[in-house]
């Protein structure tokens, strides 16, 4: 885990001897090692590009548990909203457990690591007019979007959610299923060392 002032690549002489060229692929790799390129925890991390260096960082994970029993594992975000047919995610409350702080072409928590032992809670308040939020879109492709009194993003270890009629989830792009009630999400700090 890495603390603030301190080196959060470490030098190893261990192989990684699997590239995985996605977030989905980097969640599968839980306890293992790999050499990554590609996806939002790349991008993160400085999206480092051809053959790996000596140097590994330690990359938290976020596991997603319904009644007891893990049911997703995410490396990159966990989004939980309503998706209006019309509108898309520009209605209603929005919640975004992210590990790297990029979603795709947005940097929604600027301040976020994926090797920090925590995650970073973005929420946007239901609120928020259509205006607004477009606004905050276009600037949070350069993490210019924050502050902003309907925008809120808190350091969490462990998160609990009881589902709303009509909420959905999404585990690094893929949605999961709607027959949860409540999700537990926790980070599993150092889950998977990632090769530079």
């Amino acid at each position: 885990m890495i603390t603030p002032g301190q080196e959060w690549a470490r030098r190893d002489d261990a192989s990684a001897e699997v590239t995985v060229t996605s977030d989905r692929e980097l969640a599968a790799a839980m306890g293992g090692a790999v050499v990554l390129r590609g996806g939002d925890v790349h991008r993160a991390l400085g999206a480092p590009m051809g053959d790996p260096g000596d140097a590994t960082v330690a990359v938290d994970l976020i596991e997603v548990c319904a009644d007891g029993a893990t049911i997703a594992v995410a490396a990159s975000y966990v989004l939980i909203g309503r998706a209006s047919r019309r509108l898309g995610r520009l209605v209603g409350a929005w919640h975004v457990l992210t590990n790297a702080g990029f979603v795709g072409r947005y940097e929604l928590a600027p301040r976020a690591h994926p090797g920090d032992g925590a995650a970073d809670l973005f929420s946007v308040d239901s609120s928020m007019s259509l205006r607004q939020r477009v606004g905050a879109a276009r600037r949070s492709r350069l993490g210019a979007h924050l502050p902003h009194p309907a925008l809120r993003v808190r350091r969490v270890h462990d998160y609990v959610h009881d589902l709303q009629r009509g909420e959905r989830v999404w585990v690094d792009g893929r949605r999961i299923s709607d027959r949860v009630a409540s999700l537990q999400l926790r980070v599993v700090p150092e889950a998977v060392r990632v090769r530079l």
